[in-house]
């Protein structure tokens, strides 16, 4: 949630909409609290209009995010009753569909004083009653936020000690008008109402990465080979250039900011060229994300951006959205089993790990690496292995402030990916001193980051050490 707030709040959390199966929808954000519920002893109630079109267009990753938000606090502040799901169809067009979405509870409801604190930030209401209840006081900030940037607002109604009642509603585009019917029936099998999964799967999708950064392109291989891609890598915008002169790609992922040839520039050579089929969308990537950001990168050719470290969500997201029809493809595959134990790590692992490493946010770095134990630890040895160090010292002694820039750029965008946030931010603030010319602050706080980034690799080598071991 804080990751998310922070993400809201620098600029950084774009809607995307891409085409969505709509039961699928209903189906993952019932999923998300069902269990919680039954636990509780509380009834789950779902209403989902039958009339809804099958397949809507809209951001489906926030809409969940949005739902499943008010459906954990419904649950969280119920002791006893029912908790509610409505979803209708209000109104459609042709192209669009009004829905409005409903979350209702017996549970404690909330005092007419504290309505208006209800949605600031880290605040959490009647404390004294609530004190045993875990969270952050961000969920209702940032659903309100969220539909704030969809063109909705969130409707709250509520009665002390008796329920509340929130709700909204949203304009979707309308991709299939065939009405959705039960979406308990399209979501299950009828063997025992095992639970299935739709999963994009797209093995016959060609896909460039162009990074300059060894790691992030390791990362992203992994990523794509989630979706059954094995993608092609370039290390620079030379080398996508040559192979781009005999190879067609559905899609390339391409770096911004790069040494010698950044994206833009190699994205020009490529129209220019006339090195891709017009159909090949062309994403930038980008550790940069700011207000303004997706307009930029679509006045330059671009067809989209993701930010870096790449959250699988919204790479999928980006997939879906231009990757051609026929190359998707959609697994049901059963609901995914836990992960093998030998690829998490244990509670000794992780205290061992943050006494070895202080400089190291792991949750974050294990977050950006699928969660994965083994996945998380080929990305710290990519850490190692890809070290931008040498290469930013040299433009420092040369006084060479744009391939500085370019370089602690890297910097940042690998110590974030590891989940070294403490040297991200430290990078982030020289990247801007050479954006902006800023000499004295570069010659001021340089070997500050060069002192703390060796650090970091002393530490990253007793972890991989300590892993080995294990």
């Amino acid at each position: 949630s804080i990751l998310d707030f922070s993400k809201i709040e620098d600029g950084k959390m774009e809607i995307i909409p891409v085409p969505y199966d709509t039961a699928m929808l209903v189906h993952d954000v019932v999923n998300s609290v069902s269990q919680r519920a039954k636990e509780k002893g509380l009834a789950l109630i779902v209403h989902a209009d039958e009339t809804l079109p099958c397949t809507m267009k809209g951001d489906d990753v926030r809409i969940r995010q949005i739902i499943t938000n008010l459906l954990t606090n419904a649950v969280k502040y119920t002791n006893m009753g029912t908790v509610t799901l409505t979803v209708r169809r209000e109104s459609a067009t042709d192209k669009i569909a009004t829905v409005f979405v409903e979350v209702a509870d017996t549970g404690i409801g909330i005092k007419e004083e504290d309505l208006d604190d209800l949605f600031v930030s880290f605040k959490r209401l009647d404390l004294r009653r609530n004190r045993n209840v875990e969270g952050t006081g961000l969920g209702m900030s940032i659903v309100t936020k969220l539909l704030d940037m969809m063109g909705s607002k969130l409707d709250v109604r509520s009665e002390y000690g008796k329920g509340s009642v929130f709700s909204f509603r949203l304009k979707q585009g309308i991709v299939d008008a065939k009405p959705m019917g039960s979406y308990a029936q399209r979501t299950f099998v009828d063997n025992g109402s095992e639970q299935q999964d739709k999963v994009l799967y797209a093995p016959d999708a060609a896909v460039l990465v162009v990074d300059d950064n060894a790691m992030n392109l390791r990362v992203a291989e992994g990523l794509l080979s989630l979706y059954g891609i094995k993608a092609d890598v370039a290390d620079s915008g030379k080398e996508a250039l040559r192979i781009l002169s005999y190879k067609e790609y559905d899609l390339i992922l391409l770096d911004h900011m790069m040494p010698k040839m950044d994206g833009i520039e190699v994205l020009a050579e490529i129209r220019k060229n006339d090195l891709a089929p017009k159909e090949t969308a062309v994403i930038a990537l980008t550790a940069n994300a700011i207000v303004g950001a997706r307009d930029m990168y679509l006045s330059a050719g671009f067809d989209g951006y993701l930010t870096k470290p790449i959250e699988p969500k919204e790479l999928e997201a980006q997939l879906r959205a231009v990757l051609p029809d026929r190359k998707q493809k959609y697994r049901v595959t059963q609901a995914p089993k836990p992960r093998e134990e030998t690829d998490t790590l244990t509670v000794d692992e992780l205290i061992a790990i943050r006494s070895l490493c202080p400089s190291l946010n792991v949750m974050e770095g294990l977050g950006n690496c699928m969660d994965s134990k083994e996945f998380w630890l080929d990305t710290l040895n990519g850490f190692l292995e890809s070290d931008k160090m040498e290469a930013l010292c040299a433009a420092y002694d040369q006084r060479d402030i744009k391939n500085y820039r370019i370089h602690v750029h890297s910097i940042k965008s690998a110590a974030k990916t590891v989940g070294a946030d403490v040297l991200s931010e430290q990078a982030k603030l020289l990247e801007a001193a050479a954006r902006e010319g800023n000499r004295d602050f570069i010659t001021a706080h340089h070997f500050e980051l060069t002192a703390a980034h060796e650090k970091l690799k002393e530490e990253i080598k007793g972890v991989l050490a300590l892993c080995e071991k294990s």
